[in-house]
């Protein structure tokens, strides 16, 4: 396929570029006795061992590009040369915007510690072309909308998801976009009314709450898009979200987003579980075995690893994203809009999500998916908020009896509050086998601690370790 010939070239490009200038890789590929010549092929990359959060972690500045003088010659084209002889100032000046960081991102950290991720102007030019195309050819496409008023939920912090959505919204033609952030959600409600809103980006529990609130204030809704990112999403909780909207006005179509402050990019949706439409020209996507780590192919499940191609300030080759695809990476032409780019299945989870855990946890002796454990609360219409906590009936005791305790927030309107509370005890018996302890405590206060942090914590294990 064209695209993986022009991936190739573009590695044997960039591979040069990061030899020169880049810390870490560098002194890698000297240990391993590799050069640029070695990385012929994409294929060529698993030469290198894979990066771990951890590797960048332990020195964040050792993945950045840190071009210097003598190294430049080694890496810049004919044509930069020239322009450097004829007009020095011209090609220092470029330099810089190319190369000097401007700002970071910074992962959520809600695996564990916050992880910085530089970006020069190049890179933000970048995430402003490639944004700016994915949502004219993949988000907005087929939601019947001509004039786009779009309200960002997302949280006002050092970010990807925020800064994408203002960044890339500046660019976008016919296009009003209202940067909110979270909270005060009883005006954000208000705001979709008076502004006319029929685009909503946000994360899933926080635009769950929001279309509730809404329902709950009987505004009315325009929307006719809600596009979701940050965190993975049950299918009962989109449903709520778009089911939410429809009874105050259209049913809109709700669209996932797939990315991460490593990528420098966000993957989209054209269409309900289209797959994430990848960009090959930035990226080199592999599907890696969870216990042996070695490629298995695009088209088996596996986890998600990646490599720049394009890319400057911090750099990644081989980085590990922890993301499982329960159905690979496709290479087939997308039957919604036609693109013959690879896209990611829509079905990623989390390796490492939650608070301190895996994608299961052993419970009273049984494997419970957390996944389930969301499918099975966000289904509950009656149930408006809830947190799930592992805990020990002595908590002090390591040895004593696990206890899961739901913490629900029962829509205020129930009259017999028992009897919901016995259907979740019932439908979450069924699925996991474990008879929980279910609380009653104000929606809230539970919305409160579940948005401590960056993205909503639903799940929470206190057991000692």
């Amino acid at each position: 396929m064209g695209w993986q010939r022009e991936q190739d070239k573009r590695l044997r490009e960039f591979i040069k570029i990061i030899y020169h200038h880049h810390p870490y890789y560098h002194a890698l590929m000297k240990k391993k006795g590799l050069k640029p010549e070695d990385f012929k092929k994409t294929s060529d990359l698993i030469k290198l061992p894979i990066t771990y959060k951890k590797d960048v972690l332990k020195d964040p500045k050792k993945f950045v590009l840190q071009p210097k003088k003598d190294e430049l010659k080694k890496t810049l084209g004919f044509k930069q040369k020239i322009k450097g002889l004829v007009n020095p100032g011209a090609i220092r000046e470029q330099l810089s915007m190319e190369y000097q960081p401007t700002t970071f991102f910074s992962t959520s950290g809600r695996t564990g510690v916050p992880t910085p991720v530089f970006l020069t102007n190049y890179d933000l030019d970048k995430l402003k072309e490639y944004g700016v195309s994915d949502f004219i050819n993949f988000a907005f496409r087929n939601a019947g909308i001509k004039k786009r008023v779009a309200q960002n939920t997302f949280p006002f912090a050092p970010h990807l998801a925020f800064w994408f959505s203002y960044i890339v919204a500046r660019h976008l033609p016919k296009t009003f976009f209202y940067s909110f952030g979270t909270g005060r959600t009883e005006l954000q409600a208000d705001m979709i009314e008076k502004f006319k809103i029929n685009i909503l980006t946000g994360m899933p529990f926080y635009l769950k709450h929001l279309s509730e609130v809404a329902k709950d204030k009987e505004i009315k809704s325009r929307v006719k898009l809600v596009l979701l990112g940050g965190e993975g999403v049950p299918e009962g909780m989109k449903e709520r979200i778009k089911n939410n909207l429809k009874s105050i006005g259209p049913e809109p179509v709700v669209k996932m987003t797939y990315a991460s402050s490593e990528m420098k990019s966000v993957l989209m949706e054209c269409a309900p579980s289209s797959g994430y439409h990848t960009h090959p020209e930035l990226h080199y996507w592999e599907v890696v075995d969870k216990e042996s780590l070695e490629p298995i192919g695009c088209d088996r499940p596996g986890v998600l690893v990646f490599s720049h191609l394009d890319s400057r300030g911090t750099v990644l080759l081989r980085y590990y994203t922890g993301d499982y695809v329960h159905k690979g990476i496709t290479n087939k032409t997308c039957p919604h809009c036609g693109s013959k780019k690879p896209r990611i299945t829509s079905d990623i989870e989390r390796l490492v999500d939650m608070d301190k855990g895996l994608t299961s946890k052993k419970i009273k002796g049984n494997l419970v998916s957390l996944k389930t454990i969301d499918e099975v609360l966000s289904k509950f219409k009656k149930l408006k908020q809830y947190r799930v906590v592992i805990t020990k009936k002595d908590p002090k005791d390591k040895l004593s009896m696990d206890e899961l305790i739901i913490e629900a927030g029962i829509d205020k309107r129930v009259k017999n509050i028992k009897r919901v509370i016995q259907g979740i005890k019932n439908k979450f018996k069924a699925y996991t086998d474990i008879t929980p302890i279910v609380k009653k405590v104000p929606s809230k206060e539970i919305y409160k601690k579940v948005m401590n942090t960056m993205k909503g914590v639903r799940v929470i294990d206190k057991r000692p370790t």
